[in-house]
């Protein structure tokens, strides 16, 4: 639940600082909340999902070709040498997605129902 807060408040913050501030001109009316809410809260979601479904060992074999071409350690390193050694220290910094992932819908539902209500002029 504290990662939950603290990512939550961390994604306000962007959205605060460098949407609004920077983007929009520091002009903070409904169809700017609305719009920069919805962009961070689309990128907080799709990177909660991108670290919870691991979808970043996808790109180990590039890696290990990039290092053993242009690096001395792994020169000799068959790639099932390279994915042992990097299997065990990846166990060690395992990162969960989670409250990337809620925080991210708790945003881009808060953009639709402020969308909605600015639309239909009940705010």
């Amino acid at each position: 639940m504290k990662s939950f807060i603290i990512t939550l408040l961390v994604g306000l913050g962007l959205d605060a600082l460098l949407i609004q501030a920077s983007y929009f001109g520091g002009v903070y009316d409904l169809p700017n909340l609305v719009d920069s809410t919805f962009i961070i809260g689309m990128i907080m979601f799709f990177l909660g999902i991108f670290m919870t479904t691991k979808a970043g060992l996808l790109f180990r074999g590039i890696t290990f070709t990039f290092r053993k071409m242009f690096g001395r350690r792994y020169l000799h390193y068959t790639y099932y040498e390279y994915l042992q050694e990097k299997d065990g220290e990846k166990k060690k910094n395992e990162i969960n997605g989670g409250p990337l992932i809620w925080s991210g819908l708790l945003m881009l539902v808060a953009a639709t129902v402020l969308a909605y209500l600015s639309f239909y002029g009940l705010m």
